[in-house]
Order: C-alpha cells, then structure tokens, then sequence
C-alpha cells in the first residue's frame, strides 16, 4: 500500500492533536484521482498531491518561480534546486508525501487561517482540514479570499469547492 511507510515513521501526523486515522483521510482526499501517474497537471501541478510550483519553491525544493503559457494557460514554472530534478521527484512518492505533509504542518500554523474555522464557507462550516484544503489548492491567502468572497458558488471556483467538500470536517 502507498502509504505503508506512515505507520512505520515514529510521529507520522505533522499536526498535532490528529489521529493517524484523521491523517490518513485527509491524505488520501489529496491524492491524485489516478495516483499511478505521477506526471504534472494542466495547471502545472506536480506529483500525487498536485503540488503547485509556488508551494514546492516555499518547501525549498525549487526556486525562481515565473509565469510561462503552457496549454494555452498561464502557469508557474520554476528552477529545481539541485540534487532535484523533475524526474526525481516524481519517481520519490515518499518525497512527495514529505513534502505534502510539511507544507500542511506549515499552513496549520498560519494564525490568519485558523481565524477561518468555524466561518461558514457555502458548503459548510470551516473545519481545520477544510481550510487546509483550500490553502493547499489556492495558498493561504488564496484560501482566505475563497472563504470571505461573494462568488465562490461561481463554476470558476469548482475545484477550490471540491477540495474543501471532500476534506471539511475529517479533523
């Protein structure tokens, strides 16, 4: 199973007062649809948790992010800072759970984002990990833009929506 090694790690939740259950949901509402094809989204997201190029510069694993077309779409694109490359990081799921499960440890820290539980987000009240959710999808402010906006029922916003419905309330 892909996420065996959890069990094995000593503290295998990063945030703390989550059961390794709690966790473990959460994970796996993040996981690509098809986590058997580790390749890049249309949006340039990289890996089995979609991780954005801007979040991957934030864990310090990229850097020099810029804008550049791609499938007629404006995305980010950045430098790997080596021993890094493309191709490493997506043949290394257990870099890439690290890397998910610290940038999720590092938004839960973010004071302006715990503001947001308990806030009514259209769909429900904000739990933790439905504001990790957003945060993971649109960064943190992003997230809070999401939560305090007028349009987020807008199709414009359907895969903000979906992330938070599909973990909202795990833990």
């Amino acid at each position: 199973m892909f996420l065996d090694h959890v069990f094995r790690t000593p503290n295998p939740v990063p945030i703390e007062d989550i059961s390794v259950d709690q966790w473990l949901c959460f994970v796996r509402a993040h996981l690509r649809q098809d986590h058997r094809i580790p390749e890049s989204s249309d949006t340039n997201r990289l890996g089995i948790f979609d991780l954005s190029i801007r979040r991957l510069c934030d864990l310090g694993v990229m850097r020099n992010p810029r804008f550049a077309r791609l499938h007629l779409k404006s995305v980010w694109f950045a430098d790997w800072i080596p021993p890094e490359t493309l191709q490493g990081f997506l043949g290394n799921t257990r870099k890439q759970y690290d890397l998910f499960s610290e940038s999720m440890r590092l938004y839960s820290e973010i004071s302006d984002l715990l503001n947001m539980i308990g806030i009514d987000a259209g769909y429900g009240r904000l739990s933790l990990s439905g504001i990790l959710s957003l945060a993971h999808i649109r960064g943190s402010i992003g997230a809070i833009k999401y939560v305090v906006g007028k349009d987020r029922k807008s199709n414009r916003y359907s895969i903000s929506r979906n992330a938070f419905v599909k973990a909202n309330g795990i833990f």
